[in-house]
């Protein structure tokens, strides 16, 4: 009975803090309450009414969160709020799901033809899940489909589309995960895009041999990593508190070679220009730490933006690349608008102007990118 005391103690503990919660965020309730009164007000307009004030003005929310998270990880449990743990203790989101991916296969092969017609050449990357290939990681019961739907797209583009399986580079053993892996984030860590850097300058060197690239820029040891220790709460932390899994430090890595930039986000009309730490980086993620209400992830670019234009003025090739991307490339493409005269990047989420393939015959690139994570399938 002594060895549940604490445990005891705890759940009273909680059970205090919910009712003090329910005290001091009462008010929220009120002006749906008042709102029922008008007939054209029904019970679902109150309830999602309800949930979001909740959602946004909650007081204690945070210390609600971590002690939520702090009881689960007491408890033992592998999962909360749409989060698993692995079993290296890393966070990763819950239920991947299986997702037929023919219609993508279909749509990337048509999309392929499409530039060839153009002398534009194509490369699709996959980039990696935060899960081992073998999935040994994952607990036995939990479902993460993101490797099978990825090896399942690559097996469909077969030799009709050129790819690089990125996973391979950086997901293949546990311990990769690990290295190149936020703990509460579902993102690579600048090590992890760092290596993707190397690999696709890599693959561009071969595909483009007249071209004069500089390979000792994607030498680690020509740029500095000053590290933020404990800085960062992932996007998979902040749903189940610091307490759960802890934080990340957060490593920032800026080259020490010289380096003249430019880089314009087109939809906020903002151009930034200057070194590497004027260009591209936004420093104030790094003046303080905000565990819930930062994401210094964004740390390298700024954030997720429609279309985004870098220049290099001492590249010493005359390449122009295109990556189409998801969230996983504001560090990557950090890393290489320092290796390329041209770098445009179309977040496909939020692009609107016009169609992809109408940018391409307009910009005319050389080749263009798609870098996306199999989560997002």
């Amino acid at each position: 009975m002594k060895k549940n005391i604490p445990l005891y103690c705890f759940a009273v503990l909680i059970c205090t803090f919910i009712v003090l919660a329910f005290v001091l965020n009462f008010h929220l309730v009120i002006d749906p309450l008042k709102k029922l009164d008008n007939e054209d007000y029904n019970f679902d307009k109150f309830t999602s009414d309800t949930q979001k004030q909740y959602t946004s003005k909650f007081l204690l929310k945070e210390s609600f969160i971590n002690l939520n998270g702090l009881f689960t990880r007491l408890v033992g449990k592998k999962s909360n709020n749409n989060v698993d743990k692995m079993k290296n203790g890393m966070l990763v989101n819950s239920n991947i799901i299986y997702r037929d991916t023919t219609d993508l296969a279909n749509n990337l092969k048509q999309f392929n033809s499409h530039l060839k017609e153009n002398d534009v050449k194509f490369v699709y990357v996959q980039l990696p899940m935060k899960v081992d290939l073998e999935n040994s990681l994952i607990y036995d019961g939990y479902v993460n489909y993101a490797n099978q739907n990825a090896n399942e797209l690559l097996e469909k583009l077969g030799n009709d589309v050129s790819f690089i399986d990125m996973r391979k580079y950086l997901v293949s053993t546990p311990e990769q995960v690990e290295k190149y892996f936020y703990h509460t984030d579902h993102h690579w860590n600048s090590y992890g895009a760092f290596e993707a850097y190397k690999v696709i300058l890599s693959y561009l060197d071969k595909e483009f041999p007249e071209q004069n690239f500089d390979l000792s820029n994607a030498d680690i040891s020509n740029w500095n990593a000053t590290v933020y220790e404990d800085w960062f709460l992932g996007s998979l932390g902040k749903r189940v508190g610091k307490l759960y899994a802890g934080v990340d430090d957060l490593t920032i890595l800026i080259p020490k070679f010289d380096t003249d930039m430019s880089m314009y986000v087109t939809n906020h009309r903002k151009f930034f220009n200057g070194n590497f730490e004027n260009a591209v980086m936004d420093s104030s993620y790094l003046d303080k730490r905000d565990y819930f209400n930062e994401n210094p992830y964004c740390s390298y670019i700024g954030g997720d933006y429609p279309l985004v234009n870098h220049v290099n003025n001492n590249a010493s090739n005359d390449l122009k690349v295109l990556i189409i991307k998801d969230s996983f490339s504001l560090p990557l493409q950090a890393f290489l608008s320092t290796s390329l005269k041209e770098l445009d990047v179309i977040d496909a989420r939020y692009f609107t102007e016009c169609t992809i393939a109408e940018y391409v015959t307009v910009s005319k690139p050389d080749i263009v990118i798609m870098a996306i994570n199999p989560s997002i399938f």
